[in-house]
């Protein structure tokens, strides 16, 4: 529809030049009868002069006019297309960044407390319900850190307006397998535990939340 009125809008403004064209040859001709001989009457070229002048000047203002819309519209596109490709790589950057956030789990947290399964140890004292404070504390708010990173990368997808609903199905199921390459062994006991000691039921709290 729209290029459809652009193609109208043209052919009028193509046809109003060809006129003024054609008005001119005719003026220009012999005249049959004195009262049409225009030779000699060069006020006539000078009125229409003044009365097409206007009509053109108008007819150009619409065609700038209608050149400018259509680069808006082009800029919007453009602006568009950048800020979709952005919030891609934003997704893709966050996920990369979990992704190497849970490495670090055994990385530096092992390392650190010379422990060789860290995330195992942690989470027996987490099942056990016998501590009220974890050997590696550091780890439990790394953890949940962990979660909380998890948790808003799903939401963000979610409401994502950018990705296709397949891509992204694709991205929760890599955060899930990702949570459950980790805590896949442990998260159903302690979904299911009632626990009294305050590491257990904090940290229940803060994975399941």
């Amino acid at each position: 529809m729209k290029n459809e009125l652009k193609w109208k809008t043209i052919s009028g403004v193509l046809l109003f030049i060809c006129s003024l064209f054609l008005a001119v040859y005719l003026f220009s001709l012999p005249a049959r009868s004195t009262t049409w001989d225009l030779h000699e009457k060069g006020a006539v070229g000078d009125a229409i002069n003044g009365m097409t002048a206007p009509i053109i000047a108008i007819v150009g203002a619409i065609l700038v006019y209608v050149s400018f819309q259509e680069q808006v519209k082009a800029n919007k596109l453009q602006f568009n297309a950048i800020n979709q490709q952005a919030e891609i790589e934003i997704v893709y950057k966050l996920y990369s960044e979990l992704k190497e956030d849970f490495k670090e789990i055994q990385g530096v947290y092992g390392n650190r407390h010379q422990q060789p399964a860290i995330l195992d140890s942690f989470m027996q004292q987490v099942i056990a319900d016998a501590s009220q404070h974890s050997f590696y504390n550091d780890l439990h708010i790394f953890i949940k850190y962990l979660n909380d990173q998890f948790v808003f990368l799903a939401s963000r997808l979610m409401v994502n307006s950018i990705l296709s609903n397949d891509e992204k199905m694709t991205l929760i199921e890599k955060l899930q397998r990702l949570y459950g390459l980790y805590f896949r062994g442990y998260y159903l006991n302690i979904k299911q535990s009632i626990y009294q000691s305050q590491l257990s039921r904090e940290f229940k709290s803060d994975i399941l939340n």
